[in-house]
């Protein structure tokens, strides 16, 4: 789905990719899922290899295998993931906390 400039734009499956996606929820699930661009609200990635680049939106979360989050300019940037604490160095979020007991850090 390339250019969906529509609301709640839903994507699921393998190696699914949603770039220059200007709705809102949008939502992508599936292995290897990349989201690029994204200027929506809530945008939403689970699965393998997931990564979020330059997402300017808010409530932006990730969860997954070798998930990471570069360069995001919204709010509540969550990582949820085993090696986050490989990660938060590359993230340069300014502020929030680090729970060692859940690997959750926050802004």
């Amino acid at each position: 789905m390339l250019g969906n400039n529509g609301r709640d734009a839903v994507v699921g499956g393998a190696a699914v990719s949603l770039l220059g996606n200007n709705g809102r929820n949008a939502v992508v699930g599936g292995a290897a899922v990349s989201l690029l661009g994204n200027n929506g609200r809530n945008a939403v990635v689970g699965g393998a290899a997931a990564s979020l680049l330059g997402n300017n939106g808010r409530n932006a979360v990730v969860g997954g295998a070798a998930a990471s989050l570069l360069g995001n300019n919204g709010r509540n940037a969550v990582v949820e993931e085993l090696v986050a604490g490989l990660l938060l160095p590359m993230l340069k979020l300014k502020g929030g906390s680090l729970d060692p007991g859940s690997g959750l850090y926050y802004n």
